[in-house]
């Protein structure tokens, strides 16, 4: 995923245990920390295992950044405020859609999923059946090598 200019691209924000209910503003800033877009509101949502966030549409190739505060209701101070790195989620995005799709080798008890030029290792693991190293076809947990 990449952000063009002209094309609306959605980013969640993961706001952790910020729940449902809560309100979230947020805006839309440059490499130099300049406003693109000022402060607009959404609802929060899940996104998972306990774990809420925001979803933010970008449509300018600037937006760098997203800064965010989420609140309960009116009379309450901010719960989170933060900054995140758009870049850093386009790139988790990516290397999630090359797990699916990328060259991916088994040799003995290690797995290696391929970087998209097919030579360099994105991701090496070590298979794990039942607690144990395992060279089986079938295992039940991956481990960082």
């Amino acid at each position: 995923m990449r952000i063009i200019s002209g094309v609306a691209e959605s980013v969640v924000v993961n706001l952790g245990s910020v729940s449902t209910g809560y309100t979230v503003s947020y805006r839309t800033l440059d490499a130099a920390g300049s406003v693109v877009s000022d402060w607009s509101t959404s609802g929060v949502i899940e996104i998972g295992n306990g774990l809420y966030g925001v979803q933010v549409t970008i449509s300018n190739a600037d937006v760098k950044y997203i800064h965010y505060r989420a609140v309960k209701d009116a009379t309450t101070k901010y719960v989170a405020d933060g900054v995140v790195v758009v870049a850093d989620y386009i790139t988790q995005v990516e290397n999630i859609l090359k797990t699916q799709t990328n060259k991916t080798v088994r040799s003995g008890s290690t797995l290696t999923i391929y970087d998209t030029d097919g030579v360099t290792p994105l991701y090496v693991f070590t298979t794990y059946k039942g607690g144990v190293v395992s060279t089986s076809p079938l295992f039940d947990e991956l481990r960082p090598a």
